[in-house]
């Protein structure tokens, strides 16, 4: 009852707080920590089940631990703005925010919350909101070939209009 009552609110555009976060743990948090030289530590067990699911080998523990964060984030405003809320984390601050996370078959609103541990390492824990089948958008495939030109969707229509 509690999700779906969530996921009326995300259709009317309110705002969740972060009390309805932390008391919904049946919602499934993908989390993963971060050292001191911003290389992933650890993952949980939905994070494993996520990455096996949307990224193949690749995603897998194995593959990540050791690895730089900002390594795996492609364009450079998006590294920019995480290494700013790392560095905003380690000053004993929180940061929360939404994000979609789409597939290639499903629309997905994910939180974030990024909290520094007791140990120094930096947390950060995805709450998956809301998840809609949607007929697959082959361009999303992990195996298309990728560029660093943006494709602008209409936010009405949802038609993609491509600018090169």
């Amino acid at each position: 009852m509690l999700h779906g009552l969530l996921n009326r609110f995300l259709k009317l555009g309110c705002v969740i707080t972060t009390s309805l976060i932390s008391t919904t743990e049946q919602l499934l948090s993908l989390v993963y920590r971060i050292d001191a030289k911003n290389q992933i530590s650890s993952v949980n067990e939905a994070w494993k089940k996520f990455a096996s699911e949307n990224s193949g080998d690749a995603g897998l523990p194995g593959e990540v631990w050791g690895s730089d964060l900002i390594d795996s984030i492609s364009d450079h405003t998006t590294k920019e703005l995480y290494l700013s809320m790392i560095r905003q984390v380690r000053q004993e601050h929180q940061v929360e925010f939404q994000y979609r996370c789409d597939a290639p078959d499903k629309r997905r609103l994910f939180s974030m919350r990024i909290t520094r541990t007791p140990g120094g390492e930096v947390e950060f824990v995805s709450t998956l909101w809301n998840e809609k089948i949607r007929r697959s958008v082959s361009c999303l495939e992990s195996d298309q070939p990728r560029s660093d030109a943006f494709l602008r969707v209409c936010r009405g229509c949802q038609q993609g209009m491509a600018r090169f």
